[in-house]
């Protein structure tokens, strides 16, 4: 009698402890699914912005370019006579012994 009571009791224990299992394993699972969901998604984002991260390192560079070549003489020159302006050739060289201006 009291060894039916053991087994009785060994058995009840094993499948609360079977049950226990199971219901953890389920968990886990379901936790394994939306992290790995949820990594997929983030992925993604990740792709996009690494994209745009390089689109803008590409209009960096074409702006940089452009800035080069709007700051170049060749190009103020060509705007400057666009504007009026007229090169002048005469070329005035003071003397260097002299002083512009006196004291009084």
């Amino acid at each position: 009698m009291i060894n039916k009571k053991k087994q009785a009791e060994k058995k009840r224990t094993t499948s609360r402890l079977t049950i226990i299992l199971a219901l953890i394993m389920m968990v886990l699972l379901i936790g394994q699914i939306i992290l790995s969901n949820r990594l997929a998604t983030e992925g993604k984002t990740v792709a996009a912005l690494d994209q745009e991260i390089e689109r803008f390192a590409q209009e960096n560079r074409e702006m940089r370019t452009q800035r080069g070549e709007l700051a170049s003489l060749s190009t103020i020159a060509a705007a400057a006579g666009k504007a009026g302006f007229i090169k002048d050739t005469s070329l005035v060289v003071f003397p260097q012994d002299q002083t512009m201006a006196l004291k009084p």
